[in-house]
């Protein structure tokens, strides 16, 4: 029987029994680059920046791969007197990591143990992206008594709330109006820590016109689609909200963010 090799040129034999398979794809990222030797360069050049730059790769790339053979780099930059200042002035935790040629997570760790200190989107207006994500946040918080603002410890937290023993990402999506005149909602549902998505539907005035409450686990792609005002399969996840406390939510988040 004839061998069948991976069509770039690495050796790998296909299994016989695959139809469709030609190899694996020698333009990803792990294919790309050979990480070997990444300790004895680190050790060598200093720096992830270093690295980075000598590899063709992201910081925080460098960042995994030495973290995954052991490699603390955590103590690469030993002064950190100014960090706060810096990221006053730089406002963006990457733009940070990049001056001082470290992780993103190692500017997050530090910044984290500064008294008082806070990850905050407050400043940002509804206008922008992340303004609306921490909006339908502050709602949410409001909407389910007793939860928990995990943004308060830091951005990069894995999911935004806790509630009743439930970890919750919360998605927050504009209309989209579609070529047939209909309005749609998408939200991405991704994220592998959360058990449940509460996924909030704003009018053009951001007042919440939809909320859903769904379970990870039912959710069997990245994103959930709707359109506004025809039957849906997520229909069953919809929340009954007290009108007056759904105003007196958005009243709330939208003086404080």
């Amino acid at each position: 029987m004839n061998k069948n090799y991976c069509s770039c040129g690495c050796g790998k034999e296909i299994r016989p029994e695959s139809k469709w398979a030609r190899g694996h794809n020698p333009n990803k990222v792990k294919d790309r680059f050979d990480w070997s030797n990444v300790v004895d360069d680190y050790k060598r050049l200093g720096t992830l920046e270093a690295v980075a730059n000598e590899y063709g790769c992201t910081l925080q790339a460098v960042h995994l791969q030495l973290k995954k053979r052991g490699i603390n780099t955590s103590n690469e930059i030993t002064d950190w007197s100014n960090v706060l200042k810096d990221y006053e002035e730089l406002k963006s935790v990457t733009k940070l990591a990049k001056k001082y040629g470290c992780s993103y997570r190692t500017v997050i760790d530090h910044l984290s143990r500064i008294e008082g200190f806070k990850f905050t989107h407050d400043n940002k207006g509804l206008n922008v992206e992340v303004g609306i994500g921490r909006y339908g946040e502050r709602i949410a918080l409001r909407l389910l008594k007793g939860s928990k603002d995990m943004n308060q410890i830091t951005t990069a937290y894995p999911y935004d709330i806790e509630w009743n023993g439930k970890r919750i990402d919360v998605k927050t999506s504009n209309r989209r109006k579609r070529k047939n005149g209909k309005i749609q909602y998408s939200f991405s549902t991704k994220n592998p820590d959360c058990d449940y998505y509460l996924l909030i539907a704003l009018d053009d005035e951001n007042y919440p016109v939809k909320i859903l409450l769904v379970p990870r686990t039912a959710v069997k792609g990245v994103t959930v689609s709707f359109t506004y005002g025809t039957k849906s399969k997520w229909d069953k996840y919809v929340m009954e909200v007290d009108k007056d406390e759904l105003e007196e939510a958005v009243r709330y988040a939208k003086e404080i963010g």
